[in-house]
């Protein structure tokens, strides 16, 4: 059964990277989430998600079963002069090991997809804009593999960046 998780990993990381980087919206059937200080959105599956907002303002964490989205907005990057590829090279630290990655420069937009240092799945999403990079990271269990590509996809097709 070990051997079966990284050939359904690997069929996940070609769905996953075969998808378009900038699709339509997610189907009505979703969780919406807006964050108000920074001006982004995206959809989560619908489901039994526990909501955690910061108290700032800047993201929330989403968790359900084996399933945790972390959505946020930064400026940091921005107020130390850096630029997409030194926010790129700040998260791929997250990444134990990367599967899959690519950069959309024309719309500033990075996915990287891979596991954490515990063997978790991980995939992160950002939108680098001139004043914030909007940034969700979708972490699950191998267990989960259908769920974490269900909330992957969906956040995709719906996460709208601030600029």
């Amino acid at each position: 059964m070990r051997r079966v998780f990284p050939v359904l990993f690997a069929l996940s990381v070609v769905l996953l990277a075969s998808s378009p980087l900038w699709a339509a919206a997610a189907p009505s059937d979703t969780l919406s989430y807006n964050n108000s200080r920074y001006g982004f959105s995206l959809a989560l599956p619908k489901g039994d998600w526990k909501r955690t907002e910061a108290a700032n303002g800047d993201g929330c964490v989403f968790t359900q079963a084996s399933i945790e989205v972390r959505a946020y907005g930064t400026r940091s990057y921005v107020v130390q002069n850096q630029d997409m590829e030194d926010a790129r090279a700040h998260l791929r630290v997250l990444f134990a090991k990367i599967e899959h990655e690519d950069v959309d420069r024309l719309r500033h937009f990075f996915r990287i997809v891979g596991r954490d240092s515990q063997g978790q799945l991980l995939c992160v999403l950002c939108y680098f804009g001139q004043d914030a990079a909007n940034i969700a990271t979708i972490s699950g269990k191998q267990q989960f593999l259908s769920t974490f590509e269900e909330t992957v996809l969906c956040i995709q097709r719906s996460f709208r960046p601030g600029f």
